[in-house]
């Protein structure tokens, strides 16, 4: 969308680990740096000398802190955190923009912030970072930033702030202007053409071609023809990858193709063959293919957990003083180091963990770690 002047604003389906921007902006409360989220996955691509950068930070509360870019494709890093605050947020999205203006940074990708880990409403946080770009293009011109992403990877977040940009930055329609008036030197020859219509129904729509020859009228439908094939796009779903998609899931997939006004059609087999313009049907295979890789990242990490069960245990010790063993999920989370946000025990309670001291705390009770590993396992293994 054309925001004024030369900068543009693109809402981008995908990873923000994909993009190239001079500057990329990480959501982060600035102290659990490895929790599923923006964060983490900047981070893995980053490498230590990010994250040293941000553990050492003193950063104030509405502050943008920037950081070196590591081994990321971009120029710097905004490091920002949204407290789940909505004016905050939208304060912060209009210090960003001022920021790279002053900086002379060209672009810029802004995830939803506070929208994933942080467990904010996307309606509250597509609002809040669309008014702080609103109202700082609006106020200033920008001669420097020319391109601002909002680079969002879920299909449900990235559908409302569509519906919200939309609302927010309608696009001007201009009337086309009057065709020329052509002097008929014979009766005109009249042909229909029908194609397919680009919807979520089996319609079709028919064009009637009015010219002067043949040869003319010929060519006026292969050029409409070409034009037709050249925006559209036909992909196929098998039924294998459908089956995949949970009931979430199906439901944004519904939803897209409704909003994007594409065609579906189901072949004897199960399989479904989609219609539409390109970038619909691109949109669609995205959260196609998103959603089969978090179902293999599940797939991966149920099984990575199942074999380590099997080598290591993790246990803790209750009051009764017997040694009891930790859940899959805590006994992964453990080995890996992963314990930012705890781990949780077979009773369902959340235990803060030290490592050095392998003590495990929750409500003022402290519990004894301990680690065993099943060397005989181990060796059938290799």
């Amino acid at each position: 969308m054309a925001l004024g002047g030369n900068v543009q604003l693109h809402l981008v389906f995908g990873d923000i680990t994909n993009e190239t921007t001079d500057v990329v902006v990480n959501a982060t409360d600035f102290t659990n740096f490895h929790n599923e989220g923006v964060c983490k996955d900047i981070l893995t691509v980053a490498g230590p000398q990010v994250e040293a950068e941000l553990k050492a930070a003193k950063v104030n509360r509405g502050d943008i802190f920037v950081s070196q870019s590591g081994q990321f494709p971009c120029k710097a890093f905004f490091h920002v955190s949204g407290e789940r605050d909505e004016s905050l947020i939208e304060e912060l999205v209009c210090n960003i923009i001022n920021q790279c203006e002053k900086s002379g940074f060209e672009s810029v990708a802004i995830p939803a912030i506070c929208a994933g880990a942080g467990g904010l409403d996307p309606g509250v946080v597509a609002g809040a970072v669309l008014c702080g770009i609103k109202a700082s293009t609006s106020s200033r011109n920008l001669c420097k930033l020319t391109h601002i992403k909002i680079v969002l990877n879920r299909i449900k977040v990235f559908l409302v702030f569509k519906e919200a940009a939309t609302r927010m930055f309608s696009p001007v329609i201009k009337k086309a202007p009057a065709m020329p008036q052509v002097r008929q030197q014979s009766p005109p020859l009249i042909t229909d053409l029908k194609l397919t219509n680009i919807s979520s129904g089996s319609q079709q729509s028919t064009f009637k071609f009015i010219g002067l020859g043949k040869n003319k009228v010929d060519d006026a439908m292969k050029n409409l023809k070409s034009l037709y094939e050249t925006v559209c796009s036909t992909q196929t779903i098998s039924k294998e990858d459908m089956e995949v998609l949970t009931q979430e899931d199906v439901e944004a997939f519904k939803q897209l193709v409704e909003s994007e006004g594409l065609f579906m059609e189901e072949d004897p087999s199960g399989s479904l063959t989609v219609t539409g313009l390109k970038d619909g049907v691109t949109q669609l295979m995205m959260m196609i293919q998103s959603c089969l890789q978090g179902s293999l990242r599940i797939e991966v990490r149920l099984r990575d957990e199942e074999d380590l069960y099997n080598r290591v245990m993790w246990c803790i010790l209750d009051q009764r003083g017997i040694w009891q063993r930790l859940p899959k999920i805590a006994n992964y989370n453990l080995e890996k180091r992963d314990i930012a946000a705890g781990i949780e025990d077979a009773q369902g309670v959340t235990w803060q963990v030290n490592l050095q001291e392998m003590e495990a705390t929750a409500t003022g009770q402290k519990k004894k770690l301990k680690r065993l590993e099943n060397l005989l396992g181990k060796r059938n293994k290799k």
